[in-house]
């Protein structure tokens, strides 16, 4: 054990100890405060267990614009009832909850998963033309690489041959 020889030596340790203590005391307080600011303290929804209270819930936030509380619900549907007969409802509106969140990576995953998986779903072809809106929202300005726009492109064309009847084709998306 170090002894220190004069009361000097020892109350400057302890005001280093302290200093660093009340820093780290600061730091923290600082961080859940940012972290209440940016909504990463108790923002995720609490889960119900019924089936039709998920998707009730997360039709309310949807509703009201609160588009990650719904995706997460969404996403707790459809991990734990993969096979209910609605899984293809919760699997596009959890795309549609990225679509209005203007994540359109996400969304665009997430609609791909919609037509592999659920072929015979009424919101297959709503999906297919999404995707194609969220490769566009993600084309850059002319100058840069322009992938995204041709991968749009490419999608948009495939969807008039898959879905001729569609009335989406007539749809003007303009981004606004």
């Amino acid at each position: 054990m170090t002894t220190y020889g004069n009361g000097k030596a020892r109350s400057a340790m302890w005001r280093r100890h302290w200093t660093c203590a009340l820093l780290v005391l600061a730091c923290f307080a600082g961080f859940a405060g940012f972290a209440g600011l940016v909504g990463c303290t108790g923002g995720v929804p609490s889960i119900p267990e019924a089936p039709n209270e998920i998707l009730k819930k997360a039709d309310g936030y949807f509703q009201r614009g609160k588009y990650w509380p719904s995706s997460e619900l969404y996403k707790a549907f459809l991990a734990k009832y993969p096979g209910d007969d609605r899984s293809d409802y919760a699997q596009f509106m959890l795309a549609e909850s990225y679509f209005n969140d203007e994540e359109y990576p996400l969304a665009a995953v997430e609609y791909r998963i919609l037509v592999s998986n659920y072929g015979y779903s009424d919101y297959v072809d709503d999906g297919y033309f999404r995707e194609g809106v969220c490769l566009y929202e993600q084309c850059p300005k002319p100058a840069l690489d322009q992938t995204k726009c041709y991968e749009a492109l490419d999608k948009f064309n495939r969807f008039v041959q898959i879905f001729p009847n569609s009335p989406l084709i007539y749809t003007s998306y303009t981004g606004d």
